[in-house]
């Protein structure tokens, strides 16, 4: 790959920019939870809810400050797993064959994520401490999933340090590490290893672990199609008025009205040029942006914009109208009846226009592989990546052989691995993004 520029990085500081001013469905319906309440776990709580990983204590609450039980945290995590009916015989005292979380006792047990609070009794109703919590999701990662957690951070300096158990410190060093727990803001930098788990915390952790430590998971967060022609309308449908093949980018009134209400005179043509007659040739930037939300709990694609599809990946190619399990929208000219995922899609990608409203450069700027003067869009890559969390990148490949120049988007996730001078990052695109030298910006 030569000549790789780096155009725009857009990650989590673009999800300020972008969606508080570009409105987007929210799953939450819950009356005891609002963002301006819960600004820090309104997000999670949507994606834990999409997700079914946890459920509302009723049809309108979710009860965001109570603390959670060592019977809920294990059921989390079993579904989490995808609910697998794979389990050890327990022979604890106080677990009930009919208890609703039965299962998720036996599947814990027989992965070695809890041994129980002892030999013959596993309190399920005792409420679960943050060191006993981070140590659940650490087993999980390392002795279900069978991944080899990274813990590069210290924890010593943190003022409770010394109350943290031993079987607890490098959970907590891997939680830290990865973004999942934070220590307080105060000068002690607290852990507060013996306090219980709030519901909302529990949801902001799943949340975090999802995008930090998991990131785009083949065949779970993929979408079942790819960034191809004949899997949108936009470039396949034949319109019902002129009787030819638009090729054009479709999007519903609705959609189109909220960008126009967004952009400028300048902006506005831009985008209006794209839904008359710019040829469709591609829309991984909306492909992106979208699963990226999707991930950070913003927008619901299972949910909102399909009917019963459990994953991303579960869900029909965009341009086959008439699954069921598609939600259909018609085009802002009433001639086109297509999907409203294509419909979320293109409006994503459109979005990017919109430069009034989203200030790309505070998120990275321009970036070739070779030193430079500031060396500042390579070292927010890598530190926002190492900080936890999915990043967008979009780039631009200059070919010497064909004369030309073409544009694409991928979601980068994971802590970047330091290797030989290089960084190596995950990429949805594959398993490895090409390497930034640390001494480009070092």
């Amino acid at each position: 790959m030569k000549r790789c520029r780096l155009t725009r990085v857009c990650s989590a500081l673009l999800l300020v920019a972008l969606l508080f001013s570009i409105t987007v469905p929210f799953a939450s319906a819950y009356s005891d939870v609002t963002r301006s309440a819960f600004p820090s776990y309104f997000d999670a709580i949507n994606y834990v809810t999409d997700n079914g990983l946890m459920n509302g204590t009723s049809s309108t609450t979710f009860e965001p400050n109570t603390v959670i039980s060592r019977a809920m945290i294990v059921t989390t995590l079993h579904r989490l797993a995808g609910s697998p009916a794979s389990y050890a015989s327990v022979n604890f005292t106080d677990v009930s064959s009919s208890a609703w979380y039965y299962n998720a006792v036996r599947w814990a047990v027989k992965y070695g994520i809890t041994t129980g609070a002892t030999t013959t009794t596993f309190e399920p109703d005792s409420t679960v401490t943050r060191e006993q919590a981070v140590t659940f999701f650490y087993r999980y990662l390392q002795k279900y999933r069978g991944v080899t957690p990274i813990v590069d951070m210290s924890i010593t300096s943190c003022g409770d340090y010394a109350n943290i158990y031993d079987y607890a410190i490098t959970p907590f060093r891997w939680a830290v590490s990865n973004g999942i727990v934070y220590p307080d803001s105060s000068s002690n930098k607290r852990l507060y290893p013996k306090a219980g788990v709030y519901r909302k915390e529990l949801a902001l952790w799943i949340c975090r672990f999802g995008t930090n430590v998991e990131g785009i998971r083949a065949g779970i967060d993929n979408f079942s199609f790819s960034n191809t022609k004949q899997y949108f309308a936009s470039a396949t449908a034949s319109d019902m008025v002129t009787t030819v093949k638009p090729q054009k980018y479709l999007i519903s009134t609705a959609n189109y009205n909220k960008l126009l209400s967004l952009a400028t005179e300048t902006e506005e043509a831009l985008i209006g040029m794209f839904v008359r007659n710019t040829e469709w040739i591609g829309s991984c930037y909306g492909l992106s942006m979208s699963l990226m939300l999707d991930k950070y709990g913003v927008i619901d694609l299972n949910g909102n914009y399909t009917n019963s599809c459990k994953t991303i990946y579960s869900m029909p190619q965009p341009s086959n109208v008439t699954d069921s399990h598609h939600k259909t929208v018609l085009n802002r000219t009433g001639s086109i009846r297509f999907t409203q995922l294509e419909d979320t899609i293109n409006y994503y990608h459109l979005s990017q226009f919109i430069e009034s409203k989203v200030n790309l450069s505070s998120c990275g700027g321009e970036f070739d592989n070779k030193p430079n003067a500031s060396g500042t869009p390579a070292k927010g890559l890598v530190d926002s990546l190492a900080k936890g969390g999915i990043v967008m990148v979009n780039y631009s490949i200059e070919s010497t052989m064909s004369n030309s120049t073409w544009g694409h988007s991928v979601l980068l996730y994971g802590k970047p691995i330091l290797n030989n001078g290089y960084y190596i990052m995950k990429s949805n695109a594959g398993t490895r993004w090409t390497a930034i030298h640390r001494q480009s910006f070092a």
